[in-house]
């Protein structure tokens, strides 16, 4: 959950985009995606069309790939690690536009995004991952501290928390970079354009999240809804905003309290202050007051509508539908194809099929999906599912854990205990280059399916 400081009655403000977004103090409507994206997207376009070429595909123009990366923790953000270098290993990395996350899978984006040179050697990083997780490096005294400086902002809120605690303590990582910083590298198309995605609690809460307007974005550029089409600029999250103009600037949030946003799987408040409190009771003796200050309740959640509340709170969208299918399918952005690697515990078609009752309740088009079917598979998948239908994306579905990289359905069993989502314990070496053997077989074992339908969906050069 999070406090995004947006004071109540915001009014948006109609005027047409100024160009670079940090120059805008307003709160802006577009419909469809911005300049600075559309920009972005087209210089990706010619970096796909060179590695199609590379490939050995002569077209006129590639598709649009979207990749989507599930929630699932620890799990999900090593395993992201494994499809990403492995995608840039075969060649296939180049061809995708969008990189789009929820939950655990954004602590991966955010080290990779934080870094100039970080997907310029992805087995660097990879290493770097391992390496970090196996030392100590996780500190009581650096978790208090962050979480003293953070109370003193008027924005502070149990988000600070899951961010210098649990975050922390599971990444073994403080990210003080920011988001706007990956600008220079979207714009000129090096990257796959990020999106980092998120829920609106309140919508969530009231059993409205099947509703367009729930899902939030946060880009290099602009953070806020697609639908309708409301935004800030990305370096002024957490600034405040009234009447559609800006009326205090802060500091932009940083990589770690976007983590927090945006993975965080408990959303209600007691359910977060039990556990804040359990973790960090076994860290913390006695009492002093500014222990007392950071474990006090910092503002009431109590449901009300949106338009009542002083702030926006924001939430975890792994407790949906767990991947952000809403924020790449039509009518928001023209994908043809999505490569979707779920890292989710339990049900491995989960996802899809909550995408599929999403679409039908907000006519998207989306291909149908035989809910018998895939239950009858669920205990032991295959790595790939391929869902097709008409005027909808083409979805190339990859359950983590299935009978091809575990051999056996006893296996995926035993995996899905070792890698659980609310694990606290650290991972050993082995259980990691475990994990990342695990994710990079499902791309390495279907690179030629995925290039096939990238082939019939690009543009013949004549």
């Amino acid at each position: 959950m999070a406090d995004m400081a947006i004071p109540q009655q915001v009014a948006c403000s109609s005027k047409s985009h100024p160009g670079k977004c940090d120059e805008s103090s307003d709160i802006r409507v577009h419909f469809g995606i911005s300049e600075e994206e559309k920009a972005a997207v087209k210089n990706r376009g010619e970096h796909v069309l060179k590695a199609l070429k590379n490939l050995g595909l002569d077209v006129k123009k590639g598709p649009v790939v979207s990749v989507l990366v599930s929630g699932g923790g620890l799990r999900a953000a090593i395993a992201c690690q494994g499809v990403l270098s492995e995608l840039s290993h075969v060649g296939l990395l180049d061809t995708v536009t969008y990189l789009a996350g929820v939950s655990g899978s954004t602590w991966c984006m955010s080290s990779l995004y934080t870094e100039n040179d970080g997907w310029k050697d992805l087995g660097k990083m990879e290493n770097e991952l391992r390496r970090r997780l196996q030392e100590d490096s996780w500190m009581v005294s650096v978790s208090l501290d962050g979480l003293c400086v953070a109370a003193e902002r008027d924005d502070y809120s149990l988000t600070d928390f899951w961010s210098y605690s649990a975050v922390y303590y599971l990444t073994k990582e403080l990210l003080g970079g920011h988001l706007s910083h990956a600008r220079e590298q979207s714009e000129m198309g090096t990257v796959p354009y990020p999106i980092f995605a998120s829920i609106n609690h309140d919508l969530k809460s009231s059993g409205k999240e099947k509703n367009l307007n729930a899902w939030f974005e946060f880009t290099p550029d602009w953070a806020g809804y697609s639908t309708p089409g409301a935004y800030v600029s990305t370096a002024l999250c957490g600034s405040k905003f009234e009447g559609g103009k800006l009326v205090q600037q802060e500091p932009e949030r940083d990589f770690s309290y976007l983590r927090a946003v945006c993975g965080s799987p408990l959303a209600d408040i007691n359910v977060i202050l039990k556990t804040i409190w359990d973790f960090f009771k076994k860290f913390i003796h006695g009492s002093s007051t500014q222990e007392e200050m950071l474990l006090t309740d910092p503002e009431d959640t109590e449901d009300k509508l949106l338009t009542e509340k002083k702030n926006m709170y924001l939430m975890d969208a792994g407790s949906t539908i767990n991947s952000a299918y809403p924020l790449v399918l039509p009518p928001i952005r023209s994908t043809d194809i999505i490569l979707s690697f779920d890292f989710s515990a339990g049900d491995p078609f989960k996802t899809i099929k909550a995408t599929e009752k999403y679409c039908k309740a907000c006519n998207i088009p989306f291909p149908l999906v035989d809910d018998a079917k895939l239950d009858q598979e669920a205990k032991a998948p295959s790595d790939l599912y391929i869902f097709e239908g008409e005027n909808a994306p083409v979805v190339m579905h990859f359950p983590l854990f299935n009978k091809v990289n575990c051999g056996s359905k006893d296996v995926i069993e035993q995996r899905h205990e070792t890698y659980a989502t609310f694990r606290l314990t650290n991972y050993s070496d082995d259980e990691v280059c475990q994990l990342l053997e695990d994710s990079k077989a499902n791309v390495r074992n279907n690179k030629d399916c995925i290039f096939m339908k990238i082939s019939e969906l690009a543009k013949p050069a004549s």
